[in-house]
């Protein structure tokens, strides 16, 4: 398959390097910055996407397989999972890029930060008049509308989606991108900023949602400046609030143990639909025990789902 593909060379936070292998003339995930224009890296990881079933090597011992959604996969690698894994072979017949991140990359970025001391969760992040806001919970929840609330009324842009928080606890985002949901954009200024027909795909998405009744749900992922949004980072201190989005209850400040528990149960929601195949339970403890470091830090809320943007500014800041 070498030779029949285009390789793309990225860097995480200046620490590890990984290529990945399209098909010819393929479009790169962009998921992540630019990629490099030179293959002089200490490559962690070479992933290889596959179109083709026969195109996994067979001579491999380390294989796994299953179902998303009802879509095949199979993933192989020349060592054993939580080793150095060199080169990994990901097969699907549809949404190969989308799983390939969920499954293979995402997990093992998650994997390479906790040995580092640092952590990756889902969340998005700004900082709005100096407090640096976390928002967290289950997909749906609401926390990308929230984010483009707060961008509209002059935030600065963090992350969405997947956040990293190294170990010298800078937060910052992981990906380059944006979930874009029809629902979510459709009456922001940024809506006039996309092309029409990412808007017609955007459109299909939500309807498709829909009519499934969230079974099948995509979002439309758009590189944060060409919205005209820049990125920033920031650090974990005294005035960063970090806010748990679930349930219908009032709004409270909560413990770090409390957020913890809510953190374990998503992983494990996380693994059911995707595998547990890179972020083992020996780097989720080690993962665990930097978030509860992280969190003594932080002002820990927990407010319900479709809570107003004024209302979480409101009550974070008359603590």
């Amino acid at each position: 398959m070498r030779n029949n593909n285009d390789a793309f060379y990225y860097s995480i936070s200046n620490v590890f390097q990984f290529a990945i292998h399209y098909k010819k003339n393929e479009r790169d995930l962009m998921h992540f910055q630019k990629p490099l224009q030179t293959n002089k890296l200490n490559l962690s990881m070479e992933l290889f996407l596959c179109p083709k079933r026969t195109q996994i090597p067979t001579n491999i011992k380390h294989k796994s397989h299953g179902h998303y959604k009802g879509i095949p996969w199979i993933i192989t690698t020349n060592t054993a999972y939580g080793r150095n894994d060199g080169q990994i072979h990901f097969y699907a017949p549809v949404f190969r890029k989308f799983l390939a991140l969920r499954m293979v990359l995402i997990p093992y970025i998650k994997r390479e930060i906790a040995k580092m001391g640092g952590i990756q969760f889902i969340g998005s992040a700004f900082k709005y008049k100096g407090t640096t806001y976390i928002l967290s919970g289950y997909p749906g929840c609401g926390k990308t509308s929230l984010m483009v609330q707060a961008l509209e009324c002059g935030a600065q842009f963090i992350g969405d989606d997947d956040l990293i928080v190294t170990p010298d606890l800078k937060i910052q985002g992981l990906l380059n991108l944006i979930q874009l949901r029809y629902d979510t954009f459709r009456l922001t200024q940024y809506w006039q900023r996309i092309r029409w027909f990412d808007k017609i795909q955007c459109i299909y998405f939500h309807y498709l949602s829909a009519l499934t009744k969230r079974m099948i749900t995509f979002a439309l992922e758009y590189p944060a400046e060409t919205l005209g949004i820049q990125k920033t980072t920031s650090s974990i201190n005294h005035d960063t609030v970090f806010i748990w989005m679930s349930g219908n209850n009032h709004p409270q400040l909560i413990s770090s143990d409390e957020l913890i528990n809510h953190f374990s149960d998503f992983e494990k929601f996380y693994q059911k639909q995707f595998t547990n195949l890179f972020f083992t339970d020996q780097y989720f403890q080690k993962a665990t025990s930097t978030m509860t470091d992280i969190l003594k830090g932080c002002t820990i809320w927990r407010f319900p789902l479709l809570s107003k943007l004024e209302y979480i500014f409101t009550q974070t800041r008359n603590t």
